[in-house]
C-alpha cells in the first residue's frame, strides 16, 4: 500500500508486457475494509444519481456535436460550457463521496480494531 495517498495500487500481470506505473489501476477502497450497511446503501444511491446526471449531459453533448457536424441548430457555447462545468462538479461530487465513504470505512476499521485491543 502507498502511505503517501493511501490508495493501493493493483496492476495485471502481462507477461508480455513491460511493467509500467502507467497500466496500474488503483482502488480506494482497500480490499478487507468493511462498509457499513446504510453508508455504503446511501453512497451508492448518491453515485448512482450523479452518474445519471452525467450519463445525461454527455449524451446532449455529444447530440449537440452531432448536430453542429451536420449544420443543424446547436446549443450556442455559453449552453455547452455550462454542461460541461455540470458534469465536472458531478464528477467532482461522486470522487468526493467515494473518498468520504473510504475514509469513513478507514476510521471505523481503525475503531473496531482499538476496541479491539
Amino acid at each position: 500500500m502507498n502511505k503517501a495517498n493511501s490508495i493501493a495500487p493493483h496492476e495485471e500481470v502481462n507477461p508480455h508486457e513491460p511493467a509500467c506505473m502507467l497500466n496500474m489501476t488503483f482502488d480506494r477502497i482497500e480490499v478487507g475494509v468493511a462498509l457499513g450497511p446504510d453508508a455504503a446503501r446511501r453512497s451508492l444511491n448518491k453515485l448512482h444519481r450523479a452518474l445519471q446526471g452525467i450519463s445525461g449531459i454527455t449524451q446532449i453533448l455529444i447530440a449537440n456535436n452531432v448536430a453542429d457536424g451536420c449544420c443543424e441548430p446547436a446549443l450556442n457555447g455559453y449552453l455547452t460550457a455550462s454542461l460541461v462545468a455540470a458534469a465536472n462538479s458531478l464528477s467532482e461530487f461522486a470522487v468526493d463521496e467515494i473518498e468520504g465513504l473510504a475514509d469513513r470505512a478507514k476510521r471505523d476499521a481503525r475503531d473496531q480494531e482499538t476496541d479491539n485491543v
